[in-house]
């Protein structure tokens, strides 16, 4: 994370330049100083990734360091235990807001069952990798997308088949 939030990406031009600048600040671990290198060409390649969908060729190699917010901390309130709204209330909204083939409609399923008649309220807390403002194309509305950079570890260990946790559909 540390990498991506000093990364300087208003001279797309020299995009390798400062990111081989960044890694050397910040991956200076005997381990990770002799794949300097190849973290370099990863994380420019990564960079360089249109975001595809509604997004189209946008990248987060294009979006101006000014158009970056790191590390957004939120606290959230959440509805008081009185009003005795339930976890599964939830799963029920989500589940009649989603289509049937949508990647969150079993879990949505899931959650809507009387499994989850738990007392749902609170406060939420937390931290948002970036929030990133874009215009996908000429003449849009500016966008303000939420990202999450997936840097952690997806799959479960001994898997037969460890990459299929981070294939494309599995990340969006």
């Amino acid at each position: 994370h540390k990498i991506l939030e000093e990364i300087d990406t208003d001279r797309p031009l020299e995009l390798e330049h400062e990111v081989r600048r960044v890694v050397r600040k910040v991956a200076t671990s005997a381990l990770l100083k002799q794949h300097h290198d190849s973290l370099t060409r990863m994380i420019v390649d990564a960079m360089q990734t249109p975001f595809g969908g509604k997004l189209g060729d946008v990248c987060y190699a294009s979006v101006a360091t000014k158009d970056r917010l790191a590390e957004m901390d939120f606290d959230m309130a959440l509805t008081s235990l009185r009003s005795k709204v339930l976890v599964s209330d939830i799963g029920k909204v989500v589940l009649k807001s989603l289509p049937s083939t949508d990647v969150l409609s079993e879990y949505a399923e899931q959650l809507s069952g009387q499994e989850f008649d738990i007392p749902f309220g609170g406060l939420l807390s937390g931290s948002i990798d970036a929030v990133l403002r874009i215009r996908p194309n000429a003449g849009e509305s500016l966008r303000l997308i939420i990202t999450d950079y997936k840097t952690n570890k997806l799959h479960t260990s001994g898997a037969a088949h460890p990459m299929e946790a981070y294939a494309p559909d599995k990340l969006v």
